[in-house]
Parts: C-alpha cells; structure tokens; sequence
C-alpha cells in the first residue's frame, strides 16, 4: 500500500540582516508554523532575543508563507487570546494584506 508524505509543520527562524541559516549564524526568533489545510496556518512558539519583532518582518514572514506555501490566512493566539501576526489592526496592515493576500481579514 503506497503511503503519501505532506510537511505540516515548518519551523521559522530569523535572522539579523547580513546574518543566515546557511551560514550557521545564530537566530534572534524562532517560530513554529502548523499547516492547517485550505490555505491556513497557525503560528506559535514565539521566541525573540527579547525585542519586538518589527512590523516589516512580519510583512516578510506572511509574504514568505504566501509565496512557499501557498498560505493566505494565518491564525494565532497570545494569552489564549486570538490575535494577527501584526498585533492591533492598523489601517495601513489591512491594505498591505489586501495586497499580499487577495483580502486577508486582519
């Protein structure tokens, strides 16, 4: 009986600019990312060297989960809370994930 292999869970890794995995520099965040099917993710497992993740490397990760995966909406939670990849809804995410996302509700 022949057997199928999908990945379901991806674990991120940032980096510093200039910095990398391939040349083995140490990551300042790690996250881990489950593939739920449909095109959704879930994220969790936030770790950071201890500072805020900026808005433009979320950007980056949602583009990154987008372009590989094929991943257009993307769940997690804070304190058993739901909450977006981005914090507090801003005016300006919503149209940036309009346009990375074809209307992903931020």
């Amino acid at each position: 009986m022949p057997w199928h292999a999908e990945v379901i869970t991806i674990t991120l890794r940032r980096y510093e600019a200039g910095k990398s995995y391939e040349a083995r520099d140490p990551f300042v965040g790690v996250a881990t990312v489950q593939i739920l099917g449909g095109s959704r993710a879930y994220v969790s497992g936030f770790l950071s060297d201890g500072a805020p993740i900026p808005r433009q490397d979320w950007l980056d990760l949602l583009a990154l989960l987008r372009e590989r995966y094929g991943i257009t909406r993307v769940e997690s939670e804070r304190h058993g809370r739901a909450s977006t990849a981005l914090g507090r809804r801003r005016r300006n995410d919503r149209l940036v994930a309009k346009l990375l996302f074809g209307g992903l509700n931020l």
